[in-house]
């Protein structure tokens, strides 16, 4: 990886896609997942907009996931192990070939810390300077909630929440962009979800699938994330399929910049 992939790695991808789904405005063969068996009882027709509060729900997750990222100047393969503390810290590490760390970061609600082992630099703002930095307007709740597999704009009225076929859709919107929620009829379990904005031309398409239960609760191990800018022309996909989840376990967070890295800026 050269200087410049590590960079947008260790600052965009280790964030895993949240900061990309908005930086343009403000997965080989799998099994047939079986419908998973969890605690919450089915949400009925009447109620379908209660879909959207059915939340993957913890304290602590960390997990492993491989990653294949594509855009129209490069394709990269890599490994991400990612640790969440909810509310407080998002720590990931960045691996190269299976075998060598090349980039760390470590973001909470305050800070956006990060350094890239290759060239030995480093990057400590915080996290309000980041995201205008990436010009990606994204909240930490966010971020957490995209990483976690939520929808990730939360506490929307539910404008309208409908059968379509084999699928249960909910439509929503905030300051100007439209989220819309695909839901699988049987199993109740979120299939994909678009954020767009047709005055920015931005969207940003998410694929949920094979799923799993966690601590009694659905979740996706493979997300195919698709973001389309069509003012620069600019289509980016990131696919994630985790190997490994734990909730509420222990978690240890280890950042620290070396004293001898370059301090950098974006």
């Amino acid at each position: 990886m050269n200087s410049v992939t590590v960079k947008n790695y260790c600052i965009k991808i280790a964030t895993t896609a949240a900061l990309a789904c908005f930086l343009a405005s403000c997965s080989g063969s799998k099994k047939v997942a079986q419908p998973p068996v969890v605690t919450n009882p089915p949400v009925q027709a009447k109620d379908y907009s209660d879909l959207y509060k059915r939340v993957f729900i913890y304290k602590a997750f960390s997990g492993k996931a491989k990653m294949k990222y594509e855009s129209a100047d490069q394709k990269q393969n890599f490994s991400a192990n990612l640790k969440m503390q909810k509310g407080e810290k998002v720590w990931a590490s960045i691996v190269a070939l299976g075998v060598a760390e090349v980039a760390r970061a470590q973001i909470t609600p305050d800070k956006l810390q990060a350094v890239e082992r290759l060239n030995r630099n480093s990057y400590d703002m915080s996290f309000e300077e980041g995201i205008k930095k990436l010009n990606a307007p994204v909240s930490f709740p966010m971020l957490e909630n995209l990483l976690i597999g939520n929808p990730v704009m939360a506490g929307l009225k539910v404008q309208s929440a409908k059968e379509e076929g084999n699928n249960i859709v909910l439509r929503m919107e905030q300051d100007g962009y439209q989220q819309i929620l695909i839901y699988d009829k049987e199993t109740q379990t979120l299939k994909q979800q678009e954020i767009k904005s047709e005055a920015k031309k931005f969207n940003c398409t998410i694929d949920y699938s094979d799923y799993t239960v966690v601590a009694g609760q659905n979740f996706a191990k493979t997300r195919n994330i698709k973001i389309e800018d069509k003012n620069k022309n600019q289509t980016t996909i990131l696919n994630m399929e985790f190997s490994s989840h734990d909730v509420d376990g222990a978690l240890e967070f280890q950042f620290s910049i070396p004293g001898n890295y370059k301090a950098k800026t974006l």
